[in-house]
This record gives structure tokens, sequence and C-alpha cells, in this order.
């Protein structure tokens, strides 16, 4: 098992271990929370304001963290693991920390650095942000095509692109299903039925004229909790309710 600086590695290659165990082959996770609920994730040099501030320096990466990064990704690949790279949270700071929420500097330079560093991973996916369309900051249809143009056209690897969001996931992710920017799905469904709403977006994948992987990342089960986000520990409740459901709609879940 790897780990670096006198094994201050160990933990998160200790979870990596307990996942693969279990025979999980997928985890998600982001790459820069600053501004977001969580406030302990960059790439940079330095300690940024965790809130969010246009006085961060955004332009300078750390590569020593990088590389450690790099000892945790390439150890998740070799214990079968999929990576899924998310890039931004929900929360307005946090989609404001790079030229204020635009395709600027910034931004193009913090999409290309991961890519180069991490591209070269055989199974991943590129998400632009999650719940792109709430937190006080709406991104937008037109920013979020923009966003995955230029992510596209900087990934010499083709990774398939996906961006999450929140509401209706199929009126909020319609606009990326005929589009050949986006390979992926990333659905926050709540406590909606499953199978329902992967079928409603194969139908709308194929009305658009192509096949896309349907994948679901972000769900919960009714057990009276009151607000639907809460996710509860019921796993025979997820097996009858999500898991076989999803799977015999076609679709694959995260």
């Amino acid at each position: 098992d790897p780990d670096w600086d006198g094994g201050k590695g160990r933990a998160i290659i200790g979870a990596l271990n307990y996942l693969a165990s279990k025979n999980v082959n997928s985890i998600y996770f982001l790459t820069m929370n600053v501004g977001g609920d969580g406030g302990d994730v960059w790439p940079w040099v330095g300690s940024p304001n965790p809130k969010g501030s246009p006085d961060n320096d955004n332009l300078h990466f750390d590569v020593s963290k990088l590389s450690q990064w790099e000892t945790v990704f390439a150890y998740a690949q070799r214990r079968g693991i999929f990576l899924h790279f998310v890039f931004n949270e929900a929360e307005a700071p946090n989609k404001r920390e790079l030229d204020n929420g635009e395709l600027g500097t910034e931004r193009m330079l913090y999409y290309r650095e991961m890519i180069a560093r991490f591209g070269h991973h055989l199974a991943l996916e590129w998400n632009l942000c999650e719940e792109y369309n709430i937190g006080g900051l709406n991104l937008g249809q037109e920013r979020v095509r923009a966003f995955a143009e230029y992510v596209q056209s900087v990934d010499p690897y083709n990774h398939p692109i996906a961006v999450h969001s929140a509401g209706d996931p199929l009126k909020a992710l319609r606009f990326i299903l005929g589009d050949s920017r986006f390979g992926m799905t990333s659905v926050q469904l709540n406590q909606r039925r499953i199978d329902e709403i992967t079928e409603r977006f194969r139908e709308a994948a194929l009305q658009e004229g192509r096949e896309i992987p349907i994948s679901l990342d972000e769900f919960t089960v009714d057990k009276g909790q009151g607000k639907s986000h809460i996710p509860v520990d019921d796993a025979d409740a997820y097996r009858k309710e999500k898991l076989w459901p999803v799977y015999l709609s076609g679709g694959m879940i995260e």
C-alpha cells in the first residue's frame, strides 16, 4: 500500500481498501470546494479563504499535493475503482470562486491542470458541477455547455463529461441528452421512483437521436424523515426500491 511523508496517506488508502473489499467500484469526490459547504479541498498553494474570495490565488498549483492525489487515484484504479471528478459545489461562493462563475483564465487553467495530471487514468469522468442550477447561482445551460466544450477540447482521452442538477432531473438535464459534448448523466432524484426516472431519461435521449448511459448518483428512500434529501440506513429498502428497479430499467447506480 502506498503512502507519503511517513504514513500520512494510510487513512485514505485504507478507506479505498475497505471499499474495494466490499466490491465498491466507483467513488465521486470534489477537487475544489472553496466557498462550498466543505471548504477544505483545493489544488492551489497556500491557504485560501475557505469561504471564497477574489483575493485567493487560484493560479499557482501545489505540485506536492497533486502528487499525493495522483498516488491515491492510481491506487484506486489498481483496486478497480472508477474516478468521478466533481469540479464545483452547489453553493454560490464556490461557483463564483473561479472567474466569478465564468469561463476565464482561472477556470480554464483549473480544468487544464486536472486533465493534464489525472486524465491519463482509464476509468473516470469529469462532472462540471454539483447542482449547477441552485445554491444562489444558477450557472444556466449556456455556461455549462461552454464549460463542457472547453473540457472536451483539452482532454485528449475523450473521457465522458456530465453535470449534476437539483429539482426535476429530466427538466434540468434534458439539454445535455442530444449534445455530443456530454457523455454521461449524473442524476439526483431524492425519493422519486428510480425506475420511472431512468426510463424517462432513456426515452428522452432516444428522441434526441442517441443513447447515453443513465447514471443515478444521489437518492434516498422514504422512511418518514420529512426532508427528501436526508439519507437513511436501510439496505433492504434500497435494494428493493432503488437497486433492482434501476437495473431492470436499463440504468446504473453510483
